[in-house]
């Protein structure tokens, strides 16, 4: 993230944001936004002082300013400018005067939201010292020329305002930046992206952005909150229906696809924008204008709609003159639903005047289309969504999408048949001030759906959205590291452990079901987490590990651990079941490939039907294994337990992910007990995971066998074991390099940060020789030797050994047996011992 400090010259330290106040600008082409926050208060404090708008209306406009007190200004002016110099004086003037008698202005941060942000990371900082990022801006605006060129205006009337502090800083917040998770599926458009050249700027791609990302996120901490469910567990569409309109369809708390394409005229229709036209539209557009004013037919000619920002006649046309007011003649939603229903009742009554009769029917017209248009987009994410845990609300927001009660009527009753009709059971206790659930009875629906099965419908909810709220939460988790989900949710965890979240800075998402895993009895099946083990934070992972072994080693001293009498062969230990949900992203089938072609060009990159994507599977899902090991309920210290041993199953070649997945990870019980050995206790860990149906369909099983050192009075063998190892038949099938950055690109995939991986120092501290390399790694680059000679066409699988530890740097020679290719091997070039072994077959 980039400039989340600013450093002053020579004075050798990042002055943080969190000091003075914190003024957040929301401009748009006719209105402005605002909001001034205290930046030295607490997340959970950041509350507005003083709020207003500006918004130009026939060459005037309307002020208004708000104090949280209730004392308030209002006034009329002669502005025509929504991002001038005058305007932002003139509210710095005001919102001090309104300030109480002891307090400052002393804005020290000013954050503009920004439209189009392209590749640009969020909370981006420009200073009067440095502006490098501006002409970036510059560029975007002519991609979203309504916004962005009224917010580089803006930011230049910040740096050469008297008003504002030397050292200030304009900190940029994109709406582009929510839909940074859209895969190259919904993204890519089919056209060759050479074709732009130079044009766009900072090597910006010709693909799919999407927009209105603030208000999604806003949205989506509002009904997280109202609901008490974390973000990563909500599926669902979004709709930001306003001047400009789009809709989202959201899955596990991200954008999973959205309207709105490389500029915010892609989609659905607006007040004046006419959303998804044919391509070949806007040249005959350029073409007739030009051709009526005389002049040379070039559709590609341009206007200048801002200081320096020029676009062409037919953007100006869709962007200006389209949408409702090109169809209804208003650009006004409220006058469009009205003559709407004008229309209808006096068309129900014969009463419509003949010279009203067209000015209706338009109005009429434009409601439907943009009925039709929302009908379309919602059937689409139903279906795409569907496959990944399905719709479980629909959300209305923005000025139209909140308060349109005719719209959401119309909405439900073409969705009346479908799997989104809206829910008759309530979710939402009462109605919440910023968020309430649409009765079926309030959108004109009696009864229940009778075409679906009980539960199967949608809640639909309206949420209002605060663009300038999300801001100041965006930059102050930037400049503080904070989570605004952590914060939210510690008053329900206690006192307590909201401390000792505070003290080891605990950044995910999944604290609270973390914390009930650990310190709370399981239900009757066990445990069940509700997101993935990907997901975990590192610093969970630390906090967790460290109180389970200081659990264990307490409970130890006092008696409460594992006792091994001599003669003893097995020990039963305690039934544990975990239940997760497990999904393999894009996103890792790109660390995956990051991961194995690291040191080697020549590999090729895996996906989902090969072998090695269903491996994947099986290396996400093993953070099961860390989880029920460090468990206060198993009596093994997860110090010193190594996994030795693994076998993988894969029941579904190839892989299919269009289906959700659930892990299931059990050991211990009658039926599988730990067996005694000289070295310690082994026992199996067992992780299934099948698809989320009503015949669980088994996808892929393993099994990981894992050996807790410890005292086990096991007497030596009374012979020395030949430890030799048979070069047979083997044959090198390629090399296998570990470089000592190995083990980072590899927890990235798997989120394993074992001390013993990722420090050299703390690898020393536990009797090694320096960092050692992930097993699964090594094995994960054998395998896609492997698929190089062994075709595997159906169900397979793969067992592993680990012999001795690999450490940092090290290069391995992966070999093949080449009678029957099903035993491998991985030798050191240096010392020619093996350190993994295994075999490979079909089930």
């Amino acid at each position: 993230m980039e400039n989340i400090i600013h450093v002053e010259k020579g004075s050798g330290q990042g002055q943080s944001r969190r000091q003075g106040k914190m003024l957040c600008l929301n401009a748009g082409s006719s209105s402005l936004k605002f909001k001034l926050f205290d930046a030295t208060c607490s997340l959970q404090g950041l509350t507005p002082i003083v709020s207003g708008s500006v918004k130009l209306k026939s060459n005037q406009a309307n002020v208004e300013l708000n104090h949280r007190d209730g004392k308030s200004h209002s006034e009329t002016k002669d502005w025509t400018d929504i991002a001038s110099g005058e305007i932002l004086s003139f509210l710095l003037t005001h919102i001090f005067k309104l300030l109480d008698s002891n307090d400052n202005l002393d804005v020290r941060t000013v954050v503009h939201r920004v439209v189009h942000g392209a590749h640009l990371d969020q909370c981006v900082s420009i200073t009067r010292s440095d502006q490098h990022h501006l002409k970036t801006l510059q560029f975007l605006a002519e991609f979203a020329p309504l916004h962005n060129a009224v917010s580089v205006q803006l930011i230049k009337a910040c740096l050469n305002s008297e008003d504002l502090p030397e050292e200030h800083e304009n900190v940029c917040c994109f709406d582009t930046a929510f839909h940074s998770s859209l895969d190259g599926v919904r993204s890519r458009y089919m056209v060759d992206p050479c074709l732009a050249g130079e044009t766009l700027p900072g090597g910006m791609e010709l693909r799919k952005w999407g927009f209105h990302g603030l208000s999604y996120n806003s949205i989506l901490n509002t009904l997280s909150s109202e609901l008490g469910k974390e973000r990563s567990m909500l599926n669902v569409i979004i709709c930001h229906l306003g001047s400009g309109s789009s809709m989202c369809g959201v899955v596990k708390g991200k954008s999973f696809d959205t309207t709105m394409g490389l500029t915010p005229l892609e989609g659905l229709p607006g007040a004046t924008r006419s959303g998804s036209v044919d391509p070949v539209l806007p040249l005959h557009i350029s073409a007739a204008q030009l051709g009526k004013e005389g002049e040379a037919t070039d559709p590609f000619s341009t206007v200048e709609v801002a200081d320096g920002i020029r676009v062409s006649h037919a953007e100006l046309v869709l962007n200006k003159n389209s949408g409702f007011k090109s169809v209804a003649g208003t650009s006004d939603f409220q006058q469009v639903t009205q003559r709407r229903t004008e229309f209808l009742r006096g068309k129900a009554l014969n009463k419509v005047k003949d010279e009203e009769t067209d000015l209706y029917r338009d109005a009429t017209l434009a409601f439907d289309i943009f009925v039709d248009r929302i009908v379309g987009y919602m059937g689409n994410y139903m279906i795409k969504m569907s496959s990944r845990g399905g719709v479980h609300a629909v959300v209305f927001s923005g000025g139209i999408g909140e308060a349109s009660s005719e719209l959401h009527t119309e909405l439900a009753k073409q969705l009346n048949s479908s799997s989104l009709s809206p829910a008759s059971e309530n979710v939402m206790k009462g109605k919440g001030e910023n968020c309430w659930q649409l009765k079926r009875d309030e959108l004109g629906l009696r009864g229940t759906n009778q075409t679906l099965a009980s539960g199967q419908n949608v809640p639909w909810f309206v949420c209002k959205t605060d663009e300038e709220g999300e801001m100041a939460k965006q930059v102050f988790v930037a400049s503080t590291g904070h989570s605004s989900e952590l914060y939210r949710f510690l008053p329900q965890v206690g006192l307590g452990i909201g401390l000792s979240a505070t003290v080891y800075s605990l950044n995910s998402l999944h604290f609270r079901s973390l914390f009930s895993y650990f310190f709370r009895k399981p239900g009757k099946d066990g445990w069940n987490l509700d997101f993935e083990p990907s997901e975990i934070g590192w610093a969970d992972r630390v906090f967790f590990l460290v109180a389970g072994v200081l659990n264990k080693t307490v409970r130890g001293l006092f008696g409460g651990g594992l006792r091994i009498v001599k003669g003893q062969e097995s020990v039963e230990l305690p039934s544990m079941n975990l239940r997760c949900p497990v999904e393999v992203a894009d996103e890792q089938y790109e660390l995956y490939n990051k991961a194995l072609t690291h040191d080697q060009k020549d590999m090729s990159k895996v996906d989902a039907g090969s072998m090695a994507g269903s491996f994947l599977l099986a290396t996400l899902t093993n953070q099961m294994m860390l989880l029920l090991v460090v468990h206060p309920g198993l009596p093994v210290s997860p110090l010193g337990a190594v996994n030795v041993r693994n076998r993988i199953e894969c029941h579904q070649h190839p892989l299919d992910l269009t289906r959700s997945l659930t892990a299931h990870a059990f050991l211990g019980g009658k039926d599988n007990l730990g067996r005694v050995t000289r070295r310690g206790i082994e026992f199996d860990i067992h992780i299934d995971v099948s698809q989320t149906n009503s015949s669980s369909t088994l996808v892929l099983r393993q099994m990981i066998t894992i050996l807790a050192h410890c005292k086990t009075k096991v007497p030596p063998p009374s012979t020395k074991a030949n430890t030799q190892e048979s070069n047979g038949h083997f044959e090198e099938i390629g090399k296998v390099e570990m470089p000592l950055s190995a083990p980072a690109r590899w927890s990235a995939v798997c989120g394993d940060y074992n001390p013993i991986h990722v420090s050299s120092l703390l690898a020393r501290l536990f009797g090694f020789r320096g960092k050692i390399a992930h097993g699964n790694h090594v094995v994960a680059k054998v395998l896609h030797h492997l698929t190089s000679h062994t075709k595997i066409e159906k169900g397979w699988w793969v067992e592993t050994e680990f012999k001795r530890p690999m450490v940092l740097p090290i290069q391995l020679t992966a070999q093949s047996d080449k009678l029957d290719g099903k035993r491998w091997r991985c030798i050191g070039d240096k010392d020619d011992k093996v350190y993994v072994s295994g075999s490979v077959g079909r089930l």
